[in-house]
């Protein structure tokens, strides 16, 4: 053990008298020339050290350098590709004799980057190869090298004092697409660091595409396992603002914090304990991702709070219109399905729930969505929220497997207003009451035409309690009473017809809706329908036949009417339909009952 101890005080005399030597009688920058020359055989590039290098020796092995600038392609930029202000190392030359290797801080700073691309095509990377390095032929009987599993210094025993870097700039100039992106680290800071121990970290990045502006604060604590193959993030907060194009009224802030994982040996990253705020809505969640199978596998889990669209719509700056005179012929570009090789890509499920969603003025609440990708094929096993006094219930798929995308879909309302519903949906109104609707379907093809003509769909709805707005059938029976009798003049009266139930079925084939049994039932009046609505000119054709079932003015009321049945008429386009009476018909119907009545005075008068 002296002999031992005695060695090492020996060698550590001589690397003391080298160290000695080196200061007293050797000036690294007189090498600079030769360190130059290597960086242009190597880079093609010339390499400039502009401020002197210091070395240290005792008590730690550091350089420090500065004004380090590396030329970009002639005639490309004057600017140069690389620039460094400082940059800074140092080890500890003690703890390197135990194996163990203690670095000082890390400092860089200054750094610039400049990535330029001409309209011509040429580029700031032209040229940048080795000028010594010919094109060789592996040498097969070289021994292969392989990794060292006695290394005799261990990662496990790094310790850095810590990492700097400070206004370092990385600009991308593509000429050719007319588009600059400019990337400033303001600063990236890393403390006392070791594998297996937590370290603080922080960042401050700031991000110019020309459009927008993104400014990012992250900081939170880092630890990286003594195998090196658990990256861990904790307590990390990050505060993002976007502003520029878009956000022309106010920026975009986004305030989130979380946990992160990066499993290095199976192939695992975990987003958990999200919680963040965007729009000011709330949200929580969290996300895994497999990405060591051949298709990576991802899982969410996202809980979102109040969402008021009607809101958001009014902070974001309006739409222009065209302007008075403009072209605006439709596009007579063909159209074409979309891509969705996409979704062959990863495997998804997720589990989504809002609490609650404004929209048109109108509340939501309660939603869950329940989504799974897998093997290109989408499925929505669940989509339900409570709505318009009601319940939805949707499943769907989506099979995009191949050229063209199938798809089939199951659609519950129950309890519904369905007045509120067709606004907000369809922009109409002309139905009031509780809605229960049901509807299955399927097709092929996504192509917005092709969405309308291949539908195959039936459904059934029941509608109770409620009023059919824009038509007033009785009104319209004494109008069809009057001009039996001569008199075509108009009366005024509210455009509703209240019933007590609404009932039917519907289908829907090349593109057009078919609904044969509507049934309407009120205390005066049985209202039956049947007729169709292309959805994809836009245009309805429909009959409606309407049969007295007591009188028209009430209790005691005249029922000369009763038994009429009086059709009417449903036919133009969606936008502006035309309602009317089918006099022929009426008039028709009243001559058969006419001569009925005359037959039957006449067998009651002379007998059969």
């Amino acid at each position: 053990m002296k002999a031992i101890k005695t060695i090492g005080l020996i060698f550590i005399l001589v690397v003391l008298l080298g160290v000695g030597y080196i200061i007293a009688f050797v000036d690294v920058n007189d090498f600079k020339p030769q360190i130059t020359d290597a960086a242009a055989e190597q880079t093609g590039r010339q390499l400039l050290i502009k401020d002197d290098i210091e070395l240290r020796f005792f008590p730690s092995l550091g350089i420090t350098m500065g004004g380090i600038e590396l030329a970009n392609a002639e005639g490309v930029s004057d600017d140069p590709l690389f620039y460094a202000e400082r940059l800074q190392a140092d080890v500890e030359l003690l703890p390197l004799l135990k194996g163990q290797l203690r670095v000082g801080e890390l400092i860089f700073s200054g750094i610039a980057v400049n990535m330029i691309t001409l309209t011509d095509g040429r580029s700031s990377l032209d040229g940048m190869v080795s000028k010594s390095t010919e094109a060789q032929e592996p040498d097969e009987k070289a021994p292969q090298q392989t990794a060292s599993t006695d290394a005799s210094m261990s990662l496990a025993e790094l310790s850095i004092e810590g990492i700097l870097f400070e206004n370092a700039r990385i600009v991308v100039d593509n000429q050719q697409q007319g588009s600059r992106s400019q990337i400033d680290l303001n600063e990236f800071r890393l403390q006392r660091f070791s594998p297996g121990v937590d370290s603080d970290f922080s960042i401050n990045l700031a991000v110019d595409t020309g459009d927008n502006q993104i400014a990012l604060l992250f900081n939170g604590i880092l630890n990286i396992d003594k195998g090196l193959t658990l990256i861990a993030m904790s307590d990390t907060k990050m505060n993002t603002t976007v502003s520029g194009k878009g956000f022309e009224q106010a920026p975009l802030v986004v305030e989130n914090s979380q946990d992160m994982q990066l499993d290095l040996a199976n192939s695992m990253a975990r987003l958990s304990n999200f919680k963040g705020t965007l729009l000011d809505i709330n949200m929580s969640g969290a996300l895994d991702v497999d990405y060591g199978a051949k298709v990576p596998n991802i899982a969410l889990q996202l809980d979102i709070g109040d969402v008021d669209l009607d809101a958001l719509a009014g902070s974001q700056p309006k739409k222009e219109t065209a302007a008075e005179g403009s072209d605006t012929t439709a596009s007579t570009e063909p159209e074409v399905e979309p891509d969705l090789s996409a979704l062959s890509l990863v495997n998804f499920e997720g589990k989504v729930t809002v609490t609650q969603v404004k929209a048109a003025g109108l509340t939501t609440n309660n939603w869950k969505v329940n989504t799974e990708l897998k093997d290109g094929v989408l499925t929505l096993s669940q989509l339900s929220a409570d709505l318009y006094e009601g319940t939805l219930l949707t499943t769907a798929t989506l099979d995009a497997t191949g050229t063209i995308a199938k798809y089939r879909f199951d659609e519950k309302l129950t309890g519904v207003q369905i007045q509120p519903l067709m606004k907000d949906f369809m922009d109409m109104d002309f139905v009031t009451g509780s809605a229960n609707i049901a509807v299955k379907g399927s097709g092929s093809s996504l192509k917005p035409t092709a969405l309308k003509k291949n539908l195959l769909a039936n459904g059934n709805f029941k509608v109770t309690d409620g009023s059919l707005y824009g038509i007033n059938i009785p009104q319209k029976i004494r109008e069809g009473q009057a001009a039996l009798k001569g008199d075509f003049s108009k009366t005024q009266a509210e455009q509703k017809t209240d019933f007590t139930a609404l009932t039917g079925s519907f289908s829907s084939k090349n593109g057009v809706i078919t609904n044969p049994d509507l049934l309407m039932v009120s205390p005066l009046l049985r209202v039956s329908g049947d007729g169709d609505a292309d959805i994809v000119n836009e245009q309805v054709d429909y009959t409606v036949a309407a049969k007295v079932v007591g009188s028209l003015d009430g209790q005691g009321g005249n029922t000369d009417m009763k038994g009429l049945t009086v059709p009417i008429n449903i036919k133009g386009s969606f936008n502006n339909p035309k309602i009317g009476l089918d006099s022929d018909s009426l008039m028709k119907q009243r001559v058969d009952e006419e001569k009925n009545k005359l037959k039957d005075k006449l067998f009651k008068r002379f007998g059969g």
